[in-house]
């Protein structure tokens, strides 16, 4: 099995976002994602009690395999998705040679999904009204940067990337801001901090906060990001090809 780091043929951005909100997702829309996503997942799908969260799972898991299908240049179909023993995904079965990194995340309003071919990726949407300060207190060292949600967000995507859950056993994560737009992200280790990794805020969703993060020290980070209004349109992302009016692309540089 291997760790979810693949090769892709993405040229200009270091990664590639796409997101969905869910009131653009109606159960139609979702029914005719259903046959695009695993069996396994399917069956997960049935058992969620409420239907925001069932639209949540299927839009994210559809939109997921899309996006890696995409890079990697492989059929959607022909993926298979896993989770190592901290619940980080994984790829089964590799379909193309090159590295590639992928991350997904939901919440009750939007859903996003993250590749990257230079370096590990996470990414995470939470409505901004679903954190409080007091949340961050056993993760984060200072408090010299954004919302709570916006430093929630930017947590939970850097380790993500690390392939690792959100655990008090973690070093605590300090953020520090950049003039740039460019949050630099360091551990705590013995009474020192260390460089572990860069995340940026992408704000993009009304109510929520997103943010992407990337393992090692990087100087740049410039993100590529498309919305999907439908489930046709998110099926489109394996093309390049798609109506121009109905998906919104907008590179954001951070360097």
């Amino acid at each position: 099995m291997n760790t979810g780091r693949y090769t892709s043929h993405m040229a200009k951005a270091d990664v590639r976002v796409a997101t969905a909100t869910l009131e653009d997702f109606i159960a139609a829309d979702c029914e005719a994602l259903l046959p695009f996503i695993g069996k396994p997942e399917r069956e997960r799908a049935a058992s969620f009690v409420h239907d925001v969260d069932r639209r949540a799972f299927i839009v994210a898991r559809a939109l997921r395999r899309w996006l890696v299908a995409r890079e990697l240049g492989c059929t959607a179909a022909s993926l298979r998705f896993g989770e190592t023993a901290d619940g980080a995904p994984v790829l089964l079965e590799q379909c193309s040679e090159t590295l590639l990194s992928f991350s997904h995340s939901h919440c009750r309003r939007a859903v996003a999904c993250a590749v990257s071919a230079v370096a590990p990726v996470g990414i995470d949407v939470e409505r901004r009204e679903a954190v409080i300060h007091e949340d961050l207190a056993p993760f984060v060292y200072g408090d010299g940067w954004g919302t709570p949600a916006e430093q929630w967000t930017a947590l939970e995507a850097f380790w993500k990337a690390a392939g690792k859950g959100l655990s008090e056993a973690n070093p605590r994560v300090a953020f520090t801001p950049g003039p740039d737009g460019r949050i630099s992200i360091t551990l705590e280790r013995r009474g020192s901090m260390q460089s572990a990794g860069v995340a940026a805020r992408v704000d993009t969703i009304e109510g929520c906060s997103l943010s992407v993060a990337l393992l090692g020290d990087r100087k740049d980070l410039t993100i590529s990001l498309e919305r999907c209004r439908s489930a046709m349109e998110l099926m489109q992302l394996c093309s390049e090809i798609g109506p121009a009016n109905r998906r919104t692309r907008l590179n954001m540089a951070v360097s």
